[in-house]
């Protein structure tokens, strides 16, 4: 029999790990610090119930099943990374290994241990919705607290306002598909809460200046309202909603600080691609980026050795890199970042590993449609990493995986224990 209510009878552990991650993902935007403790605590009860409780055992067993063959990826991706830094002294190589290794082993040890009830759905949306609300509001009281310094961007508790921007995006981007999902219900007071949620972390957002993200979660903004507008058979919601999105974006891009930042881009891309600012830089580094892979295709540059190459290439050819961009610890951009660093045969493998939950929705879509929230949160993260890398980084690590792990984790009630299947 499948159990419908808010506790298991059966599997109180697993309880307890859902109620800690939950816990872990709304205290977040309060102190980072914090919700990366509580997530170690976590793996601690997670590996409590795989010790004491037997149904929690039983479930170790999927390992092959939607979400765990993640986990899988995840563990691949985290070999790859530890055996290419594992003799390097390079503070970026060491903090990059260090910053993997402390969100995905929890996270491995923590995932195949949840199951939450069909009653406990509406708990998890419940939880993304207040952390993100507590996300952005804390980076809206910095962003007015700090004024009138001008041309502030706040950053929240996390102290980097596109890694700030980014977990915002990711989380916030759950809120519209959730929005849409209970009007689908009739559930209005959901839906009113979810809108709220998302539209003060657009807002949290625009006064983070940060563009990429901005974009990712208008991105994926559409694509929910394009999927939900047909489940519930009403093309006119995707006219309205693309209305309302050129209208906010109209608004945002004149009346904000973050559409002079846009506008400064398109010019400067335009004008000189490759000169001395926020886009030029990307360009720049790109370029060079790109250039040195060619050189290594198989084996990269090595992680964090990027400007060594880059110092050696420009004296040889002063036109190769502007200076000042040489000394830039990473790219700008995942992929490429990801490439350049590990080559062809491990930077794959490491991306896999990272996007792999964004693939996975694409594939259950159609058959599970809560994977419309984790596709959004995953795609909102890839986005995101096309202008930076918070595939390096735990601060952005630990929302998304959080995110859409818990969101694979509720088709999880609907796989038949050894017990029940006998």
């Amino acid at each position: 029999m499948k159990n419908d209510s808010l506790i298991h009878s059966d599997n109180i552990w697993s309880d307890i790990v859902l109620f800690l991650c939950l816990l872990t993902l709304i205290s977040y935007g309060p102190s980072y610090h914090l919700a990366k403790t509580l997530f170690h605590c976590t793996a601690l009860v997670a590996i409590c119930g795989y010790a004491f409780n037997s149904h929690c055992r039983i479930q170790l067993k999927r390992f092959f099943t939607p979400p765990n063959w993640n986990v899988i990826a995840l563990s691949i991706a985290l070999a790859v990374v530890v055996i290419l830094t594992s003799k390097s002294t390079e503070m970026v190589a060491v903090r990059f290994r260090s910053d993997l290794t402390s969100i995905i082993i929890p996270l491995i040890v923590i995932m195949p241990i949840l199951k939450p009830t069909k009653k406990q759905h509406w708990l998890i949306y419940a939880a993304l919705i207040t952390a993100t609300l507590m996300l952005a509001a804390v980076g809206i009281a910095d962003y007015h607290l700090k004024q009138p310094a001008r041309y502030y961007r706040t950053s929240g508790s996390i102290n980097l306002p596109i890694i700030y921007a980014t977990s915002v995006a990711v989380v916030g981007s759950t809120t519209i598909a959730i929005a849409l999902q209970a009007l689908l219900k009739n559930n209005y007071y959901i839906a009113a809460a979810s809108g709220l949620a998302f539209i003060t972390a657009v807002l949290a957002i625009i006064y983070s200046g940060s563009r990429g993200p901005l974009l990712a979660i208008a991105i994926t903004s559409m694509i929910a309202m394009i999927y939900y507008s047909y489940k519930l058979k009403r093309k006119r919601l995707v006219v309205i909603s693309a209305i309302f999105i050129s209208i906010a974006s109209y608004c945002v891009y004149s009346y904000t600080p973050i559409g002079t930042r846009i506008n400064n881009a398109i010019e400067n891309t335009i004008t000189n691609p490759t000169s001395y600012s926020s886009s030029g830089t990307r360009i720049q580094l790109w370029q060079a980026g790109l250039s040195e892979l060619s050189r290594h295709p198989l084996t990269g540059t090595g992680v964090a050795k990027h400007i060594d190459h880059f110092q050696e290439r420009y004296e040889s050819d002063p036109d190769f890199i502007d200076p000042r961009n040489i000394g830039f610890i990473h790219l700008h951009n995942d992929i490429i970042n990801s490439l350049v660093w590990m080559g062809l045969l491990a930077g794959p493998l490491f991306l896999i590993g990272i996007y792999g939950p964004a693939i996975s929705s694409i594939i259950y879509i159609t058959r599970r449609p809560e994977q419309v929230m984790s596709l959004c949160a995953g795609l909102t993260f890839i986005i995101s990493g096309l202008t930076n890398t918070p595939a390096m980084r735990a601060a952005a690590l630990l929302p998304y995986f959080l995110v859409v792990f818990l969101i694979f984790s509720l088709s999880n009630h609907e796989a038949p224990s050894e017990n029940n299947s006998r």
